[in-house]
């Protein structure tokens, strides 16, 4: 209802109130929302009785279209969650890069393949696997953010390049966190050109578990252009969410590019979906960032996933 002032008269409100009591009993399937100018206590004797009251009838109405999208998203789950417990994982212990890749990678969410070395000479050997120029990262599950302590070198050729890279990037990482002995690099394939996008999830205290898709890479920050919902999710909703983003229009390819592979992205986004809401129990959050989208498919480049501490409720 939009009751202006009326609901805050001192004579009126009160008679309205009890109106309002009767019929939304003679109703209780309905959902009553109103929008009033009236005092606190005028609100919350509103609120008490069970009626959400706003200000702004704009608001009054994104919050029963979340309330309508959020209904629907927790009746799809029901039927859907007993399907999906094969994506449960051992989620009980902190995770690095690759683990995080490999976990991501068994649960249907195609994942770019790399390899791990212990010292120049390693990285030297490993360098064979790769017909052309790698990305090469600090390997720790301490350092979350690998850029920020000199921790990534891309486009890296041949061995020799490839060694000298190495060494820069342990004297980088001892500079920056001289508290940590780490000597392990991630090796892998720079990925062809395209689209990057940010694929994630989490357990929201209030609402479970939630799976995202967004536009990524060095704009997810930037931008926030994402969409949410409430996993697991089937094919149809991941579409719905990427054409909720306003990123949309790069995936269908702008100025001759060609168009990327939404279906892939789609069931990407449904086995993060299945992924989270099977992992509910350790799973704090978990983020794929870039999953690079082409016309050929889609892979992730990066992966990182956080867990409860033992003992967390």
């Amino acid at each position: 209802g939009f009751w202006t002032s009326v609901a805050g008269s001192p004579i009126l409100g009160p008679r309205l109130l009890a109106y309002l009591k009767e019929t939304m009993a003679a109703y209780p399937e309905r959902l009553f929302l109103h929008v009033m100018l009236a005092s606190a206590e005028m609100r919350e004797a509103y609120e008490s009785a069970g009626f959400p009251t706003f200000h702004d009838p704009s608001k009054a109405v994104q919050a029963l279209a979340a309330m309508v999208w959020f209904g629907k998203s927790f009746a799809q789950s029901k039927e859907k969650f007993s399907t999906i417990m094969s994506s449960k994982r051992a989620i009980s212990c902190k995770f690095d890069e690759q683990d995080a890749k490999q976990l991501l990678a068994s649960a249907g969410i195609p994942m770019v393949a790399d390899a791990t070395a212990s010292s120049a000479d390693a990285v030297r050997e490993a360098m064979a696997a790769f017909d052309g120029p790698v990305a090469m990262k600090i390997l720790s599950q301490d350092i979350l953010h690998k850029s920020d302590v000199g921790g990534v070198m891309l486009h890296i050729s041949g061995p020799d390049e490839a060694a000298k890279a190495y060494d820069q990037i342990i004297d980088n990482v001892r500079r920056h966190r001289p508290d940590l002995n780490v000597q392990s690099v991630l090796i892998s394939p720079m990925a062809g050109p395209g689209v990057d996008m940010i694929l994630g999830g989490k357990m929201d205290p209030i609402f479970g578990p939630i799976v995202m898709v967004g536009l990524g890479g060095i704009h997810a920050e930037l931008f926030q252009d994402v969409a949410f919902r409430h996993a697991p999710i089937d094919a149809d909703e991941a579409t719905a969410m990427i054409d909720q983003l306003k990123a949309r229009a790069l995936l269908d390819g702008m100025r001759g590019e060609e168009a990327c592979d939404i279906k892939q992205l789609a069931d990407a986004i449904v086995a993060m979906g299945q992924f989270v809401a099977a992992n509910t129990d350790g799973l704090l959050s978990v983020e794929v960032n870039p999953i690079r989208v082409s016309a050929r498919g889609c892979v992730g480049l990066d992966a990182l996933i956080e867990v409860k501490e033992i003992g967390d409720e």
